[in-house]
């Protein structure tokens, strides 16, 4: 119960702040990381017994409150939190703030800096093996990493970067858009604990997880559209869907050319069939840029250009260019269908 007293003493002297004389801070101490810079070993025992007296109790009420906020946004659906099922190999890199707890499975912690705490028995956790059922927190100037052994069930924060695939590093800049396309169904990975990111991404592959996000029952859709889809395939259901939908009309002599990869505009396009297919109206972004090249862009698919422009669900380049032909990787897909359902959902929100 260290941790837990270090911080409610540091609550009362908060509390007292007009009785409580200013106490000067060690910065070379080491003797607590979670604290910082402030350092319980230099304080009067005289100062702490009398302030620790006078305001015990409101010190443990804030306490709890904060507790109790903190439970609750661990479980609410605007803090995302998930239970993530990872292999061995994966990894998660953890940052202050972050919580988690070991559900089932072995995992352990490398803490590189700063303090991980076990708040189920307040004791400050050390590298080594994660404990099942324990809930744990990000403190201060954290820098961890947790490596799974064996397969392992987390509960885990949002803001945590999880390589469930072994080829996603955590820092890299798709890492949470795979998470999330993983997470809700979207995409999934190609074997071998791998995703694949900068393969480049199917018309087929593409039509499939927008079927996905529409969450469409496969087996309504059996009529084979295009002589090029083969009946019976992962993805015939999903062409059938877009299809019907008028979400997509193929390349012309009847055919569909599923495995051919899916172009940026020819995405836009899609996208915005769809949308109009719900009947909803996206949220526009504040300033949106104006594509350098916006000119090049095909007179089938500029109105979806447009829409994803002021939606912000395809961005350019740092150079401020679509680059309509240009090839989608999974990675950049991850990321449209993450801004995607993102701004579906702040549009149900607000209707």
């Amino acid at each position: 119960m260290k941790i837990k007293r270090l911080i409610s003493l540091l609550l009362t002297l908060v509390l007292l702040g007009s009785l409580v004389p200013a106490l000067a801070a060690d910065a070379g101490s080491r003797q607590d990381p979670l604290l910082s810079r402030s350092y319980v070993d230099s304080w009067s025992s005289a100062v702490l017994s009398h302030a620790e007296a006078t305001a015990r109790s409101a010190a443990q009420a804030a306490l709890d409150k904060a507790l109790q906020t903190h439970d609750n946004a661990l479980h609410s659906s605007a803090a995302r939190s998930r239970i993530c099922t990872l292999h061995a190999g994966n990894t998660v890199a953890l940052k202050t703030g972050d919580c988690f707890t070991v559900l089932s499975g072995n995992a352990g912690v490398t803490i590189s800096a700063g303090a991980l705490v076990d708040a189920t028995d307040g004791a400050k956790a050390v590298s080594g093996a994660l404990r099942t059922g324990h809930r744990y927190i990000a403190c201060e100037d954290l820098q961890a990493a947790i490596t799974c052994e064996q397969t392992v069930s987390l509960l885990l924060s949002a803001s945590a970067s999880v390589t469930r695939f072994v080829d996603v590093p955590a820092n890299a800049w798709y890492a949470d858009s795979v998470e999330y396309a993983a997470v809700n169904g979207l995409m999934s990975g190609v074997g071998g604990q791998r995703f694949a990111p900068n393969d480049t991404l199917t018309r087929a592959m593409f039509v499939t997880v927008l079927g996905q996000l529409a969450q469409i029952n496969e087996a309504d859709y059996t009529t084979v559209s295009f002589s090029d889809v083969t009946p019976g395939s992962w993805y015939a259901p999903f062409v059938a869907w877009a299809a019907q939908q008028d979400i997509v009309s193929g390349t012309g002599n009847g055919r569909f050319e599923p495995g051919a990869p899916i172009t940026r505009e020819q995405m836009a396009a899609i996208i915005a069939r769809y949308v109009q297919s719900t009947g909803k109206a996206l949220p526009t972004i504040a300033d949106p840029v104006v594509f350098k090249d916006k000119d090049a862009v095909s007179a089938w698919a500029r109105d979806g250009v447009e829409l994803m422009r002021t939606t912000g669900i395809i961005s350019g380049d740092d150079r401020g260019y679509f680059n309509p032909l240009g090839l989608a990787t999974r990675a950049q897909a991850a990321t449209v269908f993450m801004e995607l359902r993102e701004a579906i959902l702040r549009s149900e929100q607000s209707s």
